[in-house]
């Protein structure tokens, strides 16, 4: 690839999530209701990180600290929670770049209670066990955290369920990736990953805001989960980001989000006020 990757709307874009999550860092706003910009203002900070000021080791605490804003939402809040894992594999994979077990382990364990359909209400669990998209992302967390067992599980429920209907048929070209983790196939696992760089780089991000132009997912995110499953492969292209790459766990993360929330709402907005500020003169 002979792109070469334009990272100015990067530094455009980490001033101005800079400036609103200094803005929502007080006692006037609800966690909860922020949830999604902290998450966000992390995320990007992540890549500035890594892509601006070339520091490898910030950028797995930026990435630390976007997953455990989910994190502490859903050890924090049980009632109307967002349906993260029905989109959220950005949200897994850059998990995956904080090169931090522990968090990686506790995001796995990320349970919560959803309207199914918009009618019953069931756990995101239930949602993966009965094949539903929320699979994907139940996918990415056993890879990452090497749950060999329970991916094996996820690999058959995606043959015998998903991929029975037309819409999954997408969802080929991952099996091939996590059933080349399972059975150690570093060829497999490799193609893979280079096929979602390239010829699928595109469509599977074209959802991507300004990061579709920077790094491709879940192509980066797969490629440190092989190295975390000791498959030290390697791939050269434009999209991928090898210097997160190497398992270099930093010597002490700090629990940023622990510290933010002290200085917010915790406490349960009022019931259907979704504003992030509070509404009290």
């Amino acid at each position: 690839m002979n792109k070469k990757i334009d990272i100015s709307v990067l530094e455009e874009n980490f001033e101005r999530r800079s400036k609103r999550f200094d803005q929502i860092s007080t006692s006037e706003y609800y966690f909860k209701n922020c949830r999604l910009s902290i998450w966000e203002y992390f995320q990007i900070k992540g890549w500035y990180e890594l892509l601006i000021n070339n520091s490898v080791q910030k950028s797995k605490q930026a990435f630390y600290d976007a997953a455990k804003t989910d994190i502490y939402y859903y050890e924090t809040y049980t009632n109307q929670v967002t349906d993260l894992f029905s989109y959220g594999r950005t949200h897994v994979l850059e998990t995956a770049l904080s090169d931090n077990e522990s968090v990686m382990d506790e995001y796995s364990q990320i349970n919560y209670q959803l309207n199914k359909h918009g009618r019953k209400l069931v756990w995101y669990s239930d949602m993966v066990n009965d094949g539903e998209a929320h699979i994907y992302c139940a996918l990415i967390s056993s890879a990452m955290t090497k749950n060999i067992e329970e991916l094996k599980r996820l690999n058959h429920l995606v043959r015998s369920k998903c991929l029975k209907l037309k819409k999954n048929q997408w969802m080929n070209i991952d099996l091939d990736f996590f059933e080349g983790i399972v059975e150690k196939d570093e060829t497999r696992v490799k193609e893979t990953i280079i096929q979602l760089c390239t010829k699928e780089h595109k469509r599977r991000n074209k959802h991507s805001f300004f990061f579709k132009d920077i790094v491709s997912h879940p192509a980066q995110g797969y490629l440190k989960i092989a190295w975390l499953n000791n498959m030290k492969i390697g791939i050269e292209n434009n999209y991928i980001h090898n210097e997160i790459i190497p398992i270099e766990p930093n010597e002490k993360y700090e629990d940023n989000v622990a510290k933010l929330m002290l200085k917010m709402i915790v406490e349960e907005p009022p019931v259907n006020y979704n504003g992030q500020r509070t509404n009290k003169k």
